[in-house]
């Protein structure tokens, strides 16, 4: 059977006539009220949202361990794509903290989002920024971002911890706390070990010692209690202390006091209670947030590594794919567009119409974030890693969708390979430093996946939408044929 275009379809007999739907929602509108209101279409949404801000909490601590984690030699460095141990400390947080700024920034492109970053923060430098942060959203959604890489994991009592003003101890910091400041509606991403035992903090009307309604959590003998880390020494600031902050205490209007935002709070962690973040050199540090936010760099570094067989290349070369991802007509563009539309797939066939509406209809960031979320889901529990959520999610990391994926990825290395695109040689691109990631130090640029310039354009064939439209004629004309209720059409 030859393949038929996508704009083809418009011609078949298969789509039905909107104006006979709209004669018949008529008829009914004059026989029965109550069934004009079955003619609504449910899958438009009346109420949208957008996420006017992200919030950074990054306790990174470079070049400093956390005292409850033993790391192997080698291990896992990159942190934003960036090597952090060859530059000062202060250095490396603000590089970091700008390309987490610029990751961000990609995903939301038509309305410009406000950010505001906390490096290696006290608590009342958390304070002020989740204050500051709703006061300028108001009613619209934030994504909290908090990076724990440098200090130890999340203990029992749902407490995550921070610096005190000498950066000489680990001071915690009640979620409670954290998720009364930043307010509603909310996106959280937490990028560190131990991060399942704070979704129950984040989401219901638990207390301080981690009780969510009559539940007690079971003994984790790998998670610390704050008594671990707490010394008599320890900054704690009183209530005063914290309510004269930038003017605004805890009875402002732009704390939100009422208990029903929070449950339009979405809760992204990397892995389950009592689990540990993987420490693999073949990948970054923040590996949960480089798929979130760089998804097809991860995604292609990882295919790489899984076929070793097929994919007998370097996978750092896969940088050197040409195109950019906002343009479709380059290898790039495509296979951000292919990837949308597998992980959008997955999304509403495992999901129930209301939650997918509410994740992946209602928000654009949100949206994308939830589908790069399913990415991480694949990746992380092939290194043993359970990443949770709230709303929780079902396990897609085996979806059979995932091969689409991983042909339509094979294809387009195999061609760009062939053509001696991700060779050795790399004179197929410009040496214009400006259109390269902009950093000072030439060092840096090695480990970033952002696409160079091209010189010329370079062309790859993926006929991924095309077999996708032909497994769907094929479907159309077995389901005519067959004439049976119980046909679905193919995933």
């Amino acid at each position: 059977m030859q393949p038929i275009m996508e704009g083809e379809y418009f011609n078949k007999n298969y789509v039905f006539d909107l104006n006979d739907f709209r004669d018949d929602c008529a008829e009914r509108n004059d026989d029965d009220d109550e069934s004009a209101l079955h003619c609504q279409p449910t899958w438009r949404l009346k109420e949208r949202m957008k996420t006017t801000g992200v919030c950074m909490i990054l306790a990174l601590n470079v070049g400093t361990d956390p005292p409850d984690v033993s790391k192997p030699n080698p291990c896992a460095k990159l942190l934003c794509w960036l090597d952090p141990t060859g530059m000062s400390r202060a250095k490396a947080r603000d590089i970091i903290g700008e390309r987490l700024e610029e990751q961000y920034a990609k995903w939301q492109q038509r309305g410009k989002l406000r950010y505001k970053r906390a490096l290696d923060p006290t608590v009342e430098e958390t304070r002020n920024l989740c204050l500051t942060m709703r006061r300028h959203a108001k009613n619209e959604r934030l994504l909290l971002h908090f990076n724990g890489h440098g200090v130890p994991r999340p203990t029992e009592a749902a407490e995550i911890w921070v610096f005190d003003k000498g950066h000489t101890q680990y001071i915690p910091l009640s979620v409670q706390k954290l998720r009364h400041w930043i307010g509603g509606p909310t996106i959280v991403v937490l990028d560190c070990s131990n991060a399942g035992v704070l979704i129950p903090a984040f989401v219901s009307g638990s207390n301080v010692h981690g009780k969510v309604g009559n539940q007690t959590p079971e003994h984790d003998f790998n998670a610390q209690s704050s008594s671990d880390f707490r010394s008599d020494r320890a900054f704690k600031p009183s209530h005063n202390e914290f309510s004269a902050a930038e003017g605004i205490n805890d009875s402002s209007p732009y704390v939100n006091q009422n208990t029903s935002s929070f449950h339009d709070c979405i809760v992204l962690c990397p892995c389950a209670k009592g689990e540990l973040l993987p420490m693999s050199p073949a990948y970054p540090a923040d590996l949960f947030t480089s798929c979130l936010t760089t998804p097809i760099p991860i995604a292609l570094r990882w295919f790489v590594r899984q076929n070793p067989l097929s994919m007998d290349i370097d996978p750092e070369s896969v940088d050197r794919i040409p195109g950019k991802i906002s343009d479709r007509k380059t290898p790039l563009g495509e296979l951000n567009w292919i990837f949308t539309a597998v992980t959008d797939t997955i999304a509403w066939n495992v999901l129930p119409s209301t939650l997918f509406q509410r994740l992946f209809r209602q928000d654009l960031l949100v949206a994308s974030m939830l589908r790069n979320f399913l990415l991480a889901d694949r990746i992380l529990r092939s290194l043993n890693c359970t990443p949770t959520s709230y709303p929780q999610l079902p396990s897609t990391a085996n979806h059979p969708l995932w091969q689409s994926w991983d042909l339509a990825v094979e294809s387009c290395l195999y061609q760009l390979i062939r053509d001696g695109h991700l060779g050795g040689s790399n004179s197929l691109y410009c040496n214009d430093e400006k259109k390269v990631y902009e950093m000072s130090d030439k060092s840096m640029r090695s480990h970033s996946p952002l696409p160079m310039a091209l010189s010329k354009p370079v062309s790859v064939t993926v006929p991924f939408f095309s077999e996708q439209l032909t497994a769907f004629e094929v479907w159309l004309d077995f389901a005519g044929i067959r004439n049976d209720n119980s046909l679905e059409p193919p995933e």
